[in-house]
């Protein structure tokens, strides 16, 4: 099923004249890179989106490879946060209704860069620059060893805690693919409190105590 998404701003030519060159710049290429991948992605595509020279693109960025780097180093830091480690104190359920709460409103805010960082970490991440990858797999074990002593405590199902938070991105990443959105209406925007409120429910009641 091919994946849309809904568009994260107007097209550049409908921007705002004050609208930033850069900003603009990196939009466009979020979208492309989006829908095309950076293999297939050119700066002439990018340019079209951006409703700017081709030249413009190369003055600020240089080149496509930095351009993407750029994609990837404006949104990867957005994501660790709505990963961030779980708190001692927090409950079990809460804490991951909050992650799937706070994973969805960022691909709500950012769908086109999200699913560029989600592509480059299915490709193992190697062209995400700084700490990242270092930084999101404390994080992950951090939580997971969380989740390890809620089920040990009874707090949560007995399942396999290597298997949680995998689940969790899952659900969360499954609102912005094109299932959300209406059959007969390829336009319509999806619906994204129905999308947490659903991927919420389908988690927490897979996890709540007592569970087999």
């Amino acid at each position: 099923m091919p994946f849309e998404l809904p568009r994260e701003m107007p097209k550049a030519c409908e921007a705002p004249l004050a609208e930033p060159v850069r900003s603009t710049i990196l939009n466009a290429a979020s979208e492309a890179f989006a829908q095309q991948g950076y293999a297939a992605t050119k700066l002439s595509a990018i340019a079209a989106l951006a409703c700017l020279p081709r030249s413009n693109l190369l003055y600020y960025f240089k080149s496509k490879a930095n351009l993407y780097s750029h994609v990837l180093e404006d949104i990867a830091p957005r994501y660790l946060e709505v990963c961030a480690p779980f708190r001692q104190e927090d409950a079990p359920l809460e804490a991951l209704g909050r992650m799937v709460s706070a994973m969805i409103r960022l691909f709500e805010g950012r769908p086109f860069a999200s699913k560029v960082l989600l592509q480059e970490l299915k490709e193992g991440g190697r062209r995400i620059p700084g700490d990242f990858l270092e930084r999101w797999a404390c994080q992950a074990q951090e939580n997971t060893d969380h989740i390890r002593q809620w089920v040990g405590s009874g707090q949560l199902a007995a399942v396999n805690p290597e298997h949680v938070l995998p689940s969790v991105w899952a659900i969360a990443q499954a609102c912005i693919n094109r299932c959300w959105h209406a059959p007969q209406d390829s336009q319509q925007r999806i619906d994204y409190p129905a999308a947490t409120a659903s991927s919420i429910r389908l988690l927490l009641n897979g996890l709540a105590p007592g569970n087999p």
